[in-house]
């Protein structure tokens, strides 16, 4: 159980929340973008962790990664087009809910499920 903690701790630092609250709007951002998908958002970031302490680097990447999956899905329900991969599904239900002016409900929706699944996930790893 002390590993956990320790894992926690360091999760909390600083350094380690300013560089989460930096990249993951970034990690969105990419996401959204049609054609650039988290893979690549994560390939451009790695040459920068490579000078950083390993915790700080995972959860760098993982930020990015993670955000980037999240973000791919605002095209895919905004305007039918999939930001990454990961959305295209998304596109089957997220966009006609757009067309019956529920797209706010949509948006919530792939927020908790992410947020559900992130946690889940995270929790088996």
């Amino acid at each position: 159980m002390g590993i956990f903690l320790d894992a926690f701790i360091n999760v909390l630092a600083f350094k380690n929340l300013a560089a989460m609250t930096l990249l993951i709007p970034l990690g969105m951002m990419a996401g959204a973008l049609p054609g650039f998908t988290a893979t690549m958002a994560v390939a451009i970031l790695v040459p920068f962790t490579f000078a950083m302490d390993p915790v700080m680097g995972l959860i760098c990447v993982s930020a990015v990664y993670c955000s980037a999956i999240y973000g791919g899905a605002f095209p895919a329900i905004l305007i039918n087009t999939p930001g990454t991969p990961s959305s295209i599904a998304t596109c089957f239900d997220g966009y006609p809910m757009t067309l019956q002016g529920r797209a706010q409900e949509a948006l919530f929706t792939i927020a908790f499920a992410s947020l559900v699944g992130g946690f889940i996930g995270t929790m088996g790893l």
